[in-house]
């Protein structure tokens, strides 16, 4: 599914489709499957795992801060004079924490419609795990979700956050927890996925986000210089 995105390859599917499945399918499955099998865990494929670890720290985060958040509330409406006089609706009772992939199980459409059915959500925050806006990655996800009819549900996506200040931090700290552990190198390499260049061309501002990044990261760690390079 992920080669055959129109929003991934820009090339006309009457000519693309029978290169994609007649010669490059047939003859990349095997070196890839080799490739996945030196990295497969007991769990599963690596992205899954990772993934499902991502998402129980969160929920385990923002239930302790929801918690916290919830006891200050009650604390403050207990300072008012006549208890009647207290919104009890602006209280939040719980945060449900999942996550869904663009192209296989469990997909975006199927978690939505579980958080609105089994969760009874009526509003869902998507953050792609895409720092960097591109058409290829958040796009796609833009455009899965327009074709979902659920009224019910107000769903609000994350356009991006490669300049959020805390997201920055982050990787900054990890690079100076990488250097306190194996020292300083001659050179700190970031390295992103790629998109066809004609993207670009064309106005995608993934390029520019990345390198925005990366210089944002390198100020951060200890003011270092970053040279622009792809």
């Amino acid at each position: 599914p992920f080669l055959s995105d129109r929003r991934v390859v820009d090339f006309p599917p009457m000519f693309w489709l029978p290169i994609l499945y007649c010669i490059i399918l047939p003859f990349r499955s095997g070196r890839v499957a080799k490739l996945y099998q030196s990295i497969w865990t007991t769990g599963g494929s690596p992205l899954l795992v990772i993934t499902k670890l991502q998402a129980a720290a969160l929920q385990t985060l923002l239930s302790q801060r929801l918690l916290a958040f919830n006891a200050n509330k009650r604390s403050e409406s207990d300072k008012l004079a006549n208890d009647h006089l207290v919104d009890e609706s602006n209280v939040t009772t719980d945060i449900v924490v999942s996550f869904a992939m663009t192209y296989t199980q469990p997909s975006i459409a199927m978690e939505i419609k579980r958080l609105s059915t089994e969760e009874k959500a009526d509003r869902v925050i998507v953050i792609p795990l895409f720092p960097q806006y591109s058409t290829t990655t958040t796009g796609a996800i833009y455009s899965q979700i327009s074709t979902l009819m659920l009224n019910a549900v107000n769903i609000l996506i994350v356009h991006d956050y490669y300049r959020r200040k805390d997201f920055i931090v982050a990787l900054a700290d990890s690079v100076r927890k990488h250097r306190a552990e194996n020292g300083v190198g001659q050179m700190l390499l970031f390295s992103y996925h790629g998109i066809p260049k004609a993207l670009t061309t064309k106005g995608d501002p993934y390029e520019r986000h990345c390198n925005e990044t990366a210089v944002s990261v390198a100020k951060e760690t200890e003011g270092a210089r970053h040279d622009g390079r792809d």
